[in-house]
């Protein structure tokens, strides 16, 4: 190997240390993260995750984490949040595939897929939320 070579190759942890301090400042700074695809049981406790589906958002905070139970919220128009119950959720969804059956990627939220839920106070049925457009964590303050 060349010289250059080497310096480029002794210069490259040092730039990925940078980008990931200056990431890490801007994640603090902003009390707010999105992300593409989520791990159900890796939802933390002291954060919201606000979910942006089709015309509607909702807030998800965990309450059996270890078996995906959720307390969920809708954004009213007025711009506050309604309670709407406790979900069981199992995971990302693309919808009905051939012959009826459903594929979902179980314990898994991701966007621009559906996520499939069963509410636990009612007839226990099974259903799904629009596509996701959105995944956030936020705070809890």
């Amino acid at each position: 190997m060349n010289s250059k070579s080497n310096r480029l190759l002794s210069v490259q942890p040092l730039v990925c240390l940078l980008v990931s301090a200056t990431m890490s400042v801007s994640i603090a700074a902003d009390r707010e993260v999105t992300v593409s695809k989520l791990k159900l049981s890796a939802i933390p406790s002291n954060q919201y995750i606000l979910v942006e589906v089709g015309d509607e958002t909702l807030r998800f905070q965990g309450c059996e984490r270890g078996r995906n139970k959720f307390d969920v919220e809708r954004l009213s128009p007025a711009g506050v949040f309604e309670h709407a119950g406790r979900w069981e959720l199992h995971g990302a969804t693309k919808g009905q595939q051939a012959g009826r059956l459903t594929l979902v990627e179980m314990g898994i939220m991701r966007l621009g897929q559906r996520l499939e839920y069963k509410c636990l106070k009612g007839n226990n049925q099974i259903k799904q939320t629009g596509i996701i457009k959105a995944i956030r964590f936020s705070e809890i303050k």
